[in-house]
């Protein structure tokens, strides 16, 4: 698979996701969240890369299993948190605005990784293409949702509630990206199934 290709499947959800949100609004700072969308696509790239490196060197040394499905959407989830926990943020509405375009970056960046890592070895063929667009629109709405909820917890004052709540919806839609499963296109479409409700419902917060 050629890199462009990968960057096209990568970027399609979260263009779609983003104009979604922002598309025909007037009343944002579209410089703040230009901004730190490039800084989720920059942070994706160590993120993918101690994801990848974890897959590749450490199968004999710890349960990929659990690392892929609890240890590694709570340090995701972690680092939003980090990123926006500041007084800048507290009771400011921009605090959500730019969290979901920042984990909207992350989550593009991972997905790239993810389908390029999996897909150079090979030639793809339509099927494929299919299910590396939903495994990442699976993370792309995952990662957006999430951000929407670390930064409204942030902005209403109710940090812990809102990060727990983004580390469980990760968790989930992990279940959905194990890779030996993402052959399995039924499987796969149900994330998205799970996935999109869960956007709507956190999408509320963006209003």
């Amino acid at each position: 698979m050629e890199f462009s290709i990968a960057t096209i499947i990568a970027i399609i959800p979260a263009g779609l996701l983003l104009y979604d949100a922002f598309g025909k609004r007037e009343d944002l700072d579209d410089r703040g969240i230009f901004l730190y969308l490039i800084t989720g696509f920059i942070l994706g790239i160590p993120v993918s890369f101690f994801f990848l490196i974890l897959l590749s060197n450490a199968r004999d040394f710890i349960d990929l299993s659990i690392f892929l499905v609890l240890l590694f959407p709570f340090l995701n989830e972690l680092l939003k948190f980090i990123v926006f926990n500041r007084n800048r943020f507290i009771k400011n509405k921009n605090a959500v605005y730019f969290s979901f375009s920042f984990s909207v970056g992350i989550g593009a960046m991972f997905s790239l990784s993810l389908i390029y890592y999996y897909g150079r070895s090979y030639s793809p063929g339509l099927l494929d293409y299919i299910i590396f667009l939903i495994f990442s629109s699976i993370y792309v709405i995952s990662n957006a949702s999430t951000g929407i909820l670390i930064g409204e917890g942030i902005f209403g004052m109710k940090r812990k509630y809102h990060l727990i709540n983004a580390i469980i919806v990760q968790i989930l839609a992990f279940l959905f990206l194990i890779p030996y499963m993402w052959s399995m296109i039924i499987y796969s479409t149900i994330g998205i199934l799970i996935m999109m409700p869960i956007y709507i419902m956190a999408r509320n917060y963006l209003k």
